[in-house]
């Protein structure tokens, strides 16, 4: 994995508030900073990042 920016990422307007709060918070607001180990936060990144 590398490093990108918030604005390389996509929106994702397939799901509703509450499952988007769920699915994305690994990696939203107030979570954590990346860690590499976590096989979660990798892929809800990479998902994030090619969506588009």
């Amino acid at each position: 994995m590398n490093r990108t920016s918030a604005k390389a990422t996509t929106t994702e307007t397939c799901f509703c508030d509450l499952h988007d709060n769920i699915a994305f918070a690994v990696i939203e607001k107030g979570a954590l900073d990346f860690d590499e180990t976590r096989e979660i936060m990798k892929f809800v990144y990479y998902y994030t990042i090619y969506r588009k």
